[in-house]
C-alpha cells in the first residue's frame, strides 16, 4: 500500500485489502479520501482542503 493509489476502474463500492492501513482508515471513517487532517490537540478530523485550511487558520492562525 505504498505510493499513490491507482485509478479504480472496477464499478461498485471500494473494498480495501483487509489488514492494511487503508482498511483501518476505512473502518474508522467509512471512506478513503485525501487530504485528511486529524489534529491530535483537539481530536478534530477533517476532509476537504478548504475546510482544513479554514480550521488551521482559526485554530492556529494569528
Amino acid at each position: 500500500e505504498i505510493g499513490p493509489a491507482k485509478q479504480r476502474i472496477k464499478p461498485g463500492p471500494y473494498k480495501p485489502i483487509p489488514g492494511g492501513k487503508r482498511d483501518a482508515f476505512f473502518q474508522k471513517h467509512q471512506r478513503v479520501q485525501v487530504p485528511y487532517l486529524e489534529d491530535p490537540n483537539t481530536g478534530q478530523g477533517l476532509f476537504e482542503s478548504s475546510r482544513i485550511l479554514r480550521y488551521l487558520d482559526s485554530e492556529y492562525g494569528n
